[in-house]
């Protein structure tokens, strides 16, 4: 609770531009236009976004969940200012990766300083895309953050598809 936290993600929706953060000490960032094809502005409206804000804060690390447009941002991110970037898989089943993906999740995987998983198969899919890549197993307290802001994000999700049906 004594840290602070800035998540940069994609808008997705003219909705979300309103949405209020369910964890405390974190706070939402959203860029793009509230279209589905946010995420592809992402590495790139993610990367200015986090740049201004870490100019701003001198963040220790950058972090992404899940190898995916965030992890890209991350990427170049910690090109144009040094920062560490970890890359949490969350639960991804790297085993089944098309052939074309597969390059690119290489790429993101080995300019990550650390990429964490949480089981043996996504160690051996992750080792298996690279031999640099190790996974680590636990990140200490962080863990129970990122099951914080997976659960709240869920919660929020259903919440939020629950109002729309009704």
């Amino acid at each position: 609770p004594d840290v602070r936290f800035d998540v940069v993600t994609a808008l997705f929706s003219p909705e979300a531009r309103h949405a209020v953060c369910p964890v405390p000490n974190a706070r939402v960032h959203h860029v793009g236009f509230g279209r589905s094809s946010d995420k592809y502005l992402l590495p790139l409206l993610g990367l200015w976004r986090a740049h201004k804000l870490h100019r701003q804060h001198r963040y220790l690390f950058a972090w992404a969940l899940m190898a995916s447009y965030a992890a890209l941002a991350g990427i170049l991110l910690k090109r144009a200012s040094g920062l560490p970037l970890l890359i949490t898989l969350a639960d991804q089943d790297l085993s089944r990766v098309s052939p074309s993906k597969r390059a690119l999740l290489r790429m993101m995987l080995t300019r990550a300083d650390q990429v964490y998983g949480g089981d043996a198969a996504q160690e051996k899919a992750a080792t298996a895309l690279s031999a640099r890549v190790s996974l680590r197993r636990s990140i200490g307290d962080g863990d129970a953050f990122a099951n914080a802001i997976r659960f709240a994000y869920s919660g929020f999700v259903r919440g939020h598809l629950g109002k729309k049906d009704i």
